[in-house]
């Protein structure tokens, strides 16, 4: 807005898109464009930049009487206590009265209480559990279970009498299967070592039933294990009937029990936020909640609308969709992986409903020759649809659109010995080891001034550094890999990736220093200066002097209780010479585990100077970060370690919006997760 302020007072600017915007204005004149600008400029301060969730607290905050919300709702950051407390009750209410007969067959399918709160959570979360229906009733009574129990038995007791009979017909064609076995190399090598047990001659089989020699020489045996198959289908079934009633039931109690708490001490999650405030706008009279935002907010920019859900897109488009500027701005390519509970199909009932439409299809981003090789890489074939929407109606398709490259772009080129290299190249390896090695070596030639790779920007030819280079992974062991090998030739690298501190490795070793802290004796102390801190070794431990280390850590709880725990820390930090040892050994993760530490200790002393919480309370809450407590905001992820001339290790999430002149993407198998315990809409 300053820089088209600037162009409408007649001064040059450096962007050139501005510039025209400026100038190509038909319906004002230039003293009009001025005085608008003029006055953008001066109102700046005024524009409500906020997260969806922000905006939402704001309006229900505002418009209390509107929206129909009690005062004063103190906004939760963790809903996991509560849920983990609710859970716990359903448990001893509902779970451990089943009879045990079925709560061992139940346990043995993978049901526990993780799984049950995982299903509430999602569920609470806006992913409704498939087979839950409101309102109905889904407690089990004693007679259910039995009846449960003695349909399971029926069918395990076929299982048992088909399975006998598999077995009698292997002992009593023993020497027949041996002479088919015989007979083929591939039997013979992987099958008959293990004629002369018949369960383990049946489980071979099974293990190979996919084999075409084995389709051909044991149909018999095949038909035997396809009947087990599915006698062990039913089983499932039968079992799986069970949990999921279970599940539902799960929902309803503990959901109820949340509802109740966040009543009772008029409390709001950040789902509510979102759920409230559609709530008031669609099912309430709501015109005047309407008016009194269109009153506040003239014009309304949705940025990355692609990863909006349903009751996002209601609000905005009832709220706004009349007497307001409304703009949805999204890439619907990126809606496709529901990230952030996005939704493609509202993304395509917004783009049906709007009354404009307008392309971005301009990278300034990437260089002309990267935008070309990604458009030849990504053009469907005939018949083919790149983002597997072929049979949909258009209405309901996202097309390929050719990618354009801006007139000047001056983005530059990778070049080896004063060629531009190919933009994309695509190299395969049959095992993890062999494409680290690969990658290290490449890494080390690009940054090798005898191999002759620069990079050409505006201001000519230069040799590549390490910050030039991003790579993009899965998870965080492949980072960690990686970073391993690369530390080992000497090019510094870092990692940025979206794991959360609270289940780092040293979240564990602080876990045992608060410990030995709050619990003072031998054993304790021991195990809390065993760790990557401090370095120490058993022969350290060993010459350590008694009173000396009690005595300090006697200090250490003294001001804990006196100062809090981020004094205490800090003075053992100060006393071990942590960040020391740290930085100068060989650890290649020593900048990692600083890093970690430190937010760990900034956590820590937040949440005790917010909660109020004494020792045994603050340990407690660090055990059920480490389990995976439900944790909300950018300050439970891992921070990067420092930004310095290094490789950037970064997960693919994380990488969303960073730029790289050079990447390499060692993981990307395009291997799928199909195992899935439950179906959610």
């Amino acid at each position: 807005v300053r820089s088209a302020y600037k162009v409408a007072q007649g001064e040059t600017i450096k962007d050139s898109t501005i510039t025209k915007l400026v100038q190509n204005v038909n319906d004002k004149s230039p003293d009009e464009v001025e005085k608008l600008l003029r006055e953008a400029v001066l109102f700046l301060d005024e524009t409500s930049v906020l997260t969806i969730h922000s905006f939402c607290q704001q309006t229900l905050n505002e418009f209390a009487f509107e929206t129909d919300q009690l005062f004063g709702m103190e906004l939760m950051q963790d809903l996991a206590t509560i849920l983990e407390d609710e859970t716990n009750k359903f448990w001893r209410k509902f779970i451990t009265t089943i009879p045990t007969q079925i709560l061992k067959i139940i346990v043995a399918h993978g049901f526990n209480k993780e799984s049950i709160k995982k299903t509430v959570s999602n569920h609470l979360s806006g992913n409704r559990y498939f087979l839950y229906e409101e309102g109905t009733d889904y407690l089990i009574c004693d007679d259910d279970y039995m009846k449960f129990a003695a349909d399971i038995q029926l069918v395990q007791t076929k299982i048992d009498a088909k399975y006998e009979e598999l077995l009698a017909f292997v002992n009593n064609n023993r020497e027949q299967i041996t002479s088919q076995c015989e007979s083929n190399k591939f039997a013979s090598n992987n099958l008959l070592p293990f004629i002369d047990d018949a369960e383990n001659f049946i489980n071979a089989v099974d293990a190979n039933r996919d084999k075409k020699y084995v389709e051909k020489l044991f149909p018999e045996l095949l038909h035997y294990l396809s009947e087990l198959d599915n006698l062990a289908s039913e089983k499932g079934d039968l079992v799986n009937s069970v949990i999921k009633k279970i599940n539902c039931n799960g929902i309803q109690q503990i959901s109820e029990g949340v509802i109740y708490f966040k009543s009772r001490y008029n409390q709001i999650s950040f789902d509510d936020l979102i759920s409230k405030l559609n709530h008031a706008l669609l099912k309430r009279s709501s015109e005047n909640l309407v008016a009194c935002l269109q009153n506040k907010y003239k014009a309304v920019f949705v940025d990355e609308f692609q990863d909006t859900d349903r009751l996002q897109y209601q609000i905005f488009q009832k709220a706004f969709s009349e007497n307001t500027i409304l703009f949805y701005i999204g890439d619907p390519k990126q809606s496709i992986y529901a990230w952030r509970k996005a939704d493609i199909y509202t993304y395509f009932e917004a783009k049906n409903t709007v009354s404009e439409r307008y392309g971005m299809n301009q990278n300034y981003r990437s260089a002309e020759r990267l935008i070309e090789a990604m458009n030849l890489f990504f053009k469907p074939e005939e018949d083919f649809d790149t983002f597997h929407f072929l049979d949909s109606p258009e209405a309901q398709r996202i097309n390929y659109i050719e990618v354009e490259s801006p007139n000047s772009n001056s983005k530059g080129s990778l070049y080896y010995n004063g060629k531009p290299c190919v933009p994309i190249e695509i190299i395969e390896c049959a095992k993890n080891e062999v494409i680290y090695e690969n990658l290290t070596a490449q890494v080390i030639a690009l940054l090798n001034p005898k191999e002759n790779y620069q990079i050409k920007d505006e201001n000519g030819l230069r040799m590549v550094k390490p910050k030039d280079i991003g790579i993009l992974i899965r998870g965080h062991a492949a980072g960690k890999e990686i970073k391993k090998q690369l530390t080992k030739y000497g090019v510094p690298a870092i990692t940025i990736d979206d794991g959360k501190v609270l289940q780092s490795a040293e979240a564990k070793y602080l876990l045992y220093m608060l410990q030995a802290i709050a619990d003072i004796n031998r054993a304790n102390i021991n195990k809390a200066l065993l760790s990557p801190f401090t370095g120490f070794k058993d022969d350290n431990i060993l010459a350590l002097n008694d009173e000396l280390i009690v005595e300090l850590f006697r200090n250490y709880k003294i001001l804990w209780e006196r100062d809090g725990i981020y004094t205490a820390l800090k003075k053992w930090i100060n006393d071990f010479g942590v960040e020391n040892r740290l930085l100068n050994t060989s650890n290649s993760d020593g900048e990692r585990i600083i890093t970690n530490l430190h937010q760990l200790i900034e956590l820590l002393h937040k949440t005790q100077s917010r909660k109020n919480l004494n020792s045994l309370e603050l340990i407690s809450w660090l055990k059920r970060g480490m389990e995976g407590m439900q944790t909300e905001g950018d300050e439970f992820e891992q921070r990067i370690e420092n930004d310095e001339d290094a490789v950037k290790i970064v997960t693919i999430h994380k990488s969303k919006g960073l730029e790289y002149n050079i990447v390499f993407a060692p993981t990307l198998d395009l291997l799928s997760e199909t195992k899935h315990s439950d179906c959610s809409f």
